[in-house]
């Protein structure tokens, strides 16, 4: 088995993210070691500590690539004149590409309980989540797509609440069409923005 990663140090900790992800969707984050993703990997553990202090610095990095993917999944398709089109598409969006991995954020967010290390990775991810969308719902509102009367920071709050509830929806087995259609008419009456009807 080799002890180190070929190749240049972006593209190693790249591999042992994707590698960790997998692991933590099959085997859960408690039951996933350091040993079972250098195995995954075919190098020796010592190669992974090369990159990563620790399993919670692996999961940090984790949080930080999906806060930098919101961003790019906003920039990217959270444009339109029409924000409950644009609505949809991002959900269906996330549904595309995040869906595997919710199950995992769950058992991860109910670990931060009594796990001080995790609790602080999840407060700092919180923080940076609620300003991404923030920042994306500001931007509506100076477009004349969102309510001008509430502060885009607890508009921020509630959509991330709205959906974090959606997707609990969906990983326990409501059809996501159903999840859907509520989220939407949901994110209508919280954005102030009802045109139309949007029950599909």
């Amino acid at each position: 088995m080799p002890k180190v990663f070929p190749g240049y140090r972006k593209e190693a900790k790249s591999r042992i993210i994707k590698a960790t992800v997998g692991l933590f969707s099959k085997k859960g984050y408690h039951d996933t070691t350091m040993e079972d993703i250098a195995n995954e990997l075919g190098v020796s553990r010592s190669a992974i500590y090369l990159y990563f202090e620790s399993k919670e610095a692996i999961l940090q990095e984790i949080f930080l690539l999906n806060q930098e993917s919101l961003r790019n999944l906003l920039e990217q398709h959270g444009e339109g004149p029409d924000l409950l089109e644009t609505a949809e598409r991002l959900f269906n969006k996330i549904m595309e590409t995040k869906r595997s991995r919710l199950p995992i954020h769950f058992e991860i967010v109910s670990l931060a309980s009594h796990d001080e290390a995790i609790k602080k990775i999840l407060l700092e991810d919180d923080g940076r989540g609620v300003t991404v969308v923030q920042a994306f719902v500001q931007h509506h509102m100076d477009v004349g797509n969102v309510r001008s009367d509430s502060d885009p920071r607890v508009l921020a709050e509630l959509i991330i609440s709205l959906t974090v509830r959606s997707l609990e929806k969906v990983i326990i087995g409501v059809e996501e069409s159903e999840v859907r259609s509520t989220w939407l008419t949901a994110l209508a009456v919280i954005l102030g923005n009802q045109k139309k009807p949007l029950i599909r």
